[in-house]
């Protein structure tokens, strides 16, 4: 691997012109950081404050006619996002709204799709996914137990985690073997692991969960805008999601939601509802009787963050300009690339990610380094991210493909060498 061959891809990247539609961080000298945490935050978009202060003028100037004023009406604000949305996770418009935050969303459609019984009353969540999924599955077990749903016993033996191995991953095999029991009620699994990056066969896992007769929702935090997804056609029951990572909606951004169409007209599945979820053109009728969308807005409880919202169309409008096919297929070169280097360059570290599942995040670990060596790369121009583990940590390096370059990884890589080979690094 070299600077040449990175620049020659670059060169043949159709995706590149787009790298200068994004605002990167600066060094104390003006320079572009190397900006690698598009897993946990992504760039913010040059076109994105136009298009926020559009609507802080609306509100200036038309205060609350700005509910029903072309373009783009604050009722019905939400929408616009859903079609790119749609696309993303391979599914229909009705099937996805843009609502709430991700731990909200996932327990009110845990509300609408966990419903334990006395035989069918286990979720299964594998053991190192992000801590927020252990919370909101543990809150709502301990839910049902003081409702008097769950007995002590069950409630006890509700939460059944699928192992990984001492890196963290597990493969379909191990996830499958994990589904045995007979009690089980719903998996919830990451699109993609957020420690290690694995990217889960979720087709062919809801293939099985659903032969157990179980439910299967999935968090795509990691996994919308950094690897193709199908979720109606997969059959996935449910999803949620964050739009401040991959897909640059800005910090605390709105979060999304999918509902698969097979669940949409039952009227026995439970939800938590407000005036949101009642259908636009009767809503301002006031009735007292909620008459529901028959879509995912039916989960939707109140009225969209306009300002959030307009911070993710201005990414959202990038990936509409841009072929998603192209774009996946970049961030599978992009990550390979990297790999590669690594291992011309640092043939003795460990990648943690395996390379049959990987995404865009490649996870390496570094050995006897503390969250300090975070701090030392950032002086050396490069901005990554840190995770604890045994005798050391996980770097965890996301390139990109609206915005990093084949160029950018081989820089990353020299600068990790030049770093791990300095005795007086931390």
């Amino acid at each position: 691997m070299s600077l040449e061959i990175a620049k020659k891809k670059d060169s043949l990247d159709s995706l590149q012109p787009y790298r200068m539609q994004f605002h990167f961080p600066k060094t104390e000298f003006g320079d572009d950081y190397l900006y690698f945490c598009g897993n946990s935050l992504g760039l913010q978009p040059k076109n994105t404050a136009h298009i926020v202060q559009q609507e802080l003028l609306k509100w200036q100037n038309l205060g609350v006619e700005g509910h029903f004023t072309d373009p783009l009406p604050w009722v019905s604000y939400h929408k616009n996002v859903e079609t790119p949305l749609a696309k993303l996770v391979g599914a229909m418009g009705t099937e996805v709204v843009a609502m709430n935050a991700l731990t909200v969303n996932l327990h009110l459609l845990l509300l609408s799709f966990y419903t334990p019984t006395a035989n069918k009353f286990k979720i299964v969540l594998e053991r190192n996914a992000f801590p927020s999924d252990h919370y909101a599955i543990q809150s709502q077990i301990d839910f049902y137990l003081k409702k008097g749903v769950l007995s002590k016993e069950q409630a006890q033996s509700a939460l059944l985690y699928i192992e990984p191995d001492d890196w963290g991953v597990y493969g379909t095999g191990k996830i499958k073997d994990a589904l045995m029991d007979s009690e089980i009620a719903l998996v919830l699994l990451s699109g993609v692991n957020y420690q290690t990056g694995e990217v889960f066969d979720i087709q062919n896992i809801a293939s099985y969960v659903h032969a157990k007769n179980a439910l299967f929702g999935v968090d795509l935090a990691h996994a919308i805008g950094n690897v193709e997804l199908q979720l109606h056609t997969w059959q996935i029951d449910f999803a949620v999601w964050c739009n401040y990572k991959y897909l640059n909606g800005g910090p605390g951004a709105v979060g999304g939601a999918f509902v698969h169409q097979k669940h949409l007209k039952n009227n026995e599945l439970a939800k938590l509802q407000g005036w949101w979820s009642n259908k636009e053109e009767n809503r301002f009728q006031m009735h007292h009787t909620l008459d529901p969308y028959q879509t995912a807005e039916a989960w939707q409880m109140s009225n969209a963050p306009v300002l959030s919202l307009a911070a993710l169309l201005g990414s959202l409008e990038l990936f509409d300009k841009i072929e998603l096919k192209d774009y996946f297929y970049k961030g599978q070169e992009l990550s390979s690339f990297l790999v590669n280097c690594l291992k011309s360059e640092l043939p003795h570290l460990k990648i943690v990610t395996p390379l049959e599942q990987k995404g865009c995040q490649i996870s390496i670990y570094i050995e006897n380094k503390d969250k300090r060596f975070i701090d030392e790369l950032r002086s050396n121009g490069v901005i990554a991210d840190w995770r604890n583990h045994a005798k050391g940590g996980i770097l965890r390096v996301a390139p990109v493909p609206l915005y990093n370059s084949f160029t950018d990884c081989w820089q990353f890589v020299t600068i990790l060498k030049r770093v791990l080979e300095n005795k007086n690094s931390l």
